[in-house]
């Protein structure tokens, strides 16, 4: 069980780090949250499984996850469709979001 747990926070920490460091496009950002998103669902999943939290919080964290990712992904169209393009620094003035 231990290391199931370890992976999870392998996967979110690289979650982590992807959504840092691939800040430039839009749709590596929601792949990175995402990640982030499923590896939180699986560890609450273990905390379930061995009764530390409850199953309606689960289903709660999982509509979230859903709205979270339709929301993005709306997001993502509108803004291609508008700009033509996915980077964030070409499309937006000034290079608004471009670190």
């Amino acid at each position: 069980m231990v290391w199931g747990n370890t992976v999870f926070y392998f996967i979110l920490f690289s979650g982590v780090l992807s959504f840092i460091f691939f800040h430039f496009h839009y749709l590596y950002l929601l792949l990175s949250l995402e990640i982030i998103m499923l590896s939180l669902y699986f560890i609450f999943s273990l905390g379930f499984f061995l009764g530390i939290s409850k199953m309606s919080f689960l289903i709660y964290f999982l509509v979230f996850f859903v709205c979270e990712s339709v929301f993005g992904i709306s997001l993502l169209i509108s803004y291609v469709r508008s700009s033509g393009v996915e980077m964030f620094g070409s499309g937006w003035p000034h290079g608004f979001w471009v670190m």
